[in-house]
């Protein structure tokens, strides 16, 4: 309720000579005159203390008046301390705008945010720099299929270790690699007559519509289908393969020189034969022979 104004009794206080007489009887009667009006001025004082310092509705700070604050309604101390007390409880659901609370840029400690507030939906687009990645933070889960171009591998980055086996095919492979492999296109064609026993080098091949049965040292009268020859080793050793047209796969060995050869032998890192000891010729290191009865 209101505080209760003070007024004197009489309101007219000591003009009033009835209760206030010009020339006292006595001095006892002029305290008393002084007292009646500090008595009321007493009991005035007390009243307004019991008022501010009680918790009854309507008293206390319900009955203290406040100035005017923008966005916060009521004229009392404790009606504004409601209203702010009620926005802050609706902030906090989310039931009004922070922007009527908040300026722009006063929230300027990170501790006042809480854990994981910030979602992905608060980051504005193409925000992120990469200073803000930390070494190594981003795996491989989180790489995009094809994101890997070729303008982000750097150069000589890609060994032979991260080529997976059988991945490189011809139409991958670019000029200078087929330039190494000897081609049927590259080689010397075997003419007819031709020994076999010259032939050490790779790179040769039976042209078409050539009589291979006319080679010299052949191992078989039959048709030739296909005949290669290569160095097997840094120590100068040649093999000779010859596949023929039935399906044949045999094979010989020689050195470099081609003075001296093996005998013609089923493509297979073992040979067999009937004999005690291998075929006359040379043989090298790693060769197997197996002897078995007819």
């Amino acid at each position: 309720m209101p505080f209760t104004r003070f007024a004197y009794d009489p309101t007219d206080n000591i003009a009033n000579t009835t209760s206030f007489p010009t020339t006292p009887s006595d001095e006892t009667a002029a305290r008393a005159q002084f007292k009646t009006l500090l008595d009321q001025i007493l009991v005035a004082v007390n009243g307004l203390m019991t008022q501010l310092e009680s918790t009854d509705a309507g008293d206390g700070a319900a009955s203290i008046g406040s100035e005017a604050i923008s966005g916060v309604t009521g004229t009392t101390v404790r009606a504004q301390i409601s209203d702010l007390y009620t926005q802050i409880q609706n902030l906090i659901i989310g039931e009004i705008d922070p922007a009527t609370i908040l300026t722009t840029g006063s929230i300027d400690d990170t501790a006042m945010l809480a854990d994981d507030v910030v979602t992905g939906a608060k980051i504005p687009d193409e925000s992120i720099d990469s200073d803000h990645y930390v070494d190594g933070s981003i795996d491989e889960a989180h790489l995009s299929t094809g994101c890997v171009t070729e303008d982000k591998h750097a150069a000589g980055s890609v060994t032979a270790t991260k080529i997976g086996t059988g991945a490189v095919t011809k139409a991958k492979a670019n000029a200078d690699l087929i330039a190494l492999i000897p081609s049927l296109s590259d080689g010397t064609a075997l003419t007819t007559g031709q020994n076999l026993n010259s032939i050490t080098l790779p790179g040769n091949y039976i042209a078409a519509g050539s009589v291979p049965a006319t080679l010299g040292n052949t191992p078989t009268t039959k048709l030739f289908n296909m005949y290669v020859a290569w160095p097997m080793d840094t120590s100068g050793w040649v093999r000779q393969i010859v596949i023929t047209y039935d399906g044949d796969i045999i094979q010989r060995y020689s050195d470099s020189s081609g003075t001296s050869w093996s005998a013609w032998v089923a493509y297979s890192p073992v040979f067999y034969g009937t004999s005690a000891t291998p075929p006359a010729g040379s043989y090298p290191v790693g060769t197997i022979y197996i002897q078995y009865v007819a």
